[in-house]
C-alpha cells in the first residue's frame, strides 16, 4: 500500500522550527517517517505563474492539505 502524500505550507520567516523537526524525524532512523523536502529554492524561476502552477501540482497530487 504507498503511503500517503501529505502537502504542508508554511511561512519560513515564522515557521522554519517546523520544517527542521520534520527533518529531524527524517533522518532518525528510529522514527518510521519520511520526509520528502520540496521547497522553494528547487523551483528556478521569478515567474509568478510557473511558481502557482508547480505548486498547484504538488497540492493536487497529495491526499492530505495542511
Amino acid at each position: 500500500m504507498a503511503k500517503p502524500k501529505i502537502f504542508v505550507s508554511f511561512d519560513f520567516e515564522k515557521d522554519r522550527q517546523y520544517k527542521y523537526t520534520l527533518n529531524m524525524w527524517n533522518s532518525n532512523p528510529n522514527f518510521e517517517f519520511t520526509c520528502d523536502d520540496r521547497s522553494p529554492s528547487e523551483i528556478q524561476t521569478e515567474s509568478v505563474s510557473v511558481v502557482k502552477n508547480v505548486y498547484a501540482y504538488r497540492f493536487n497530487s497529495a491526499g492530505y492539505k495542511i
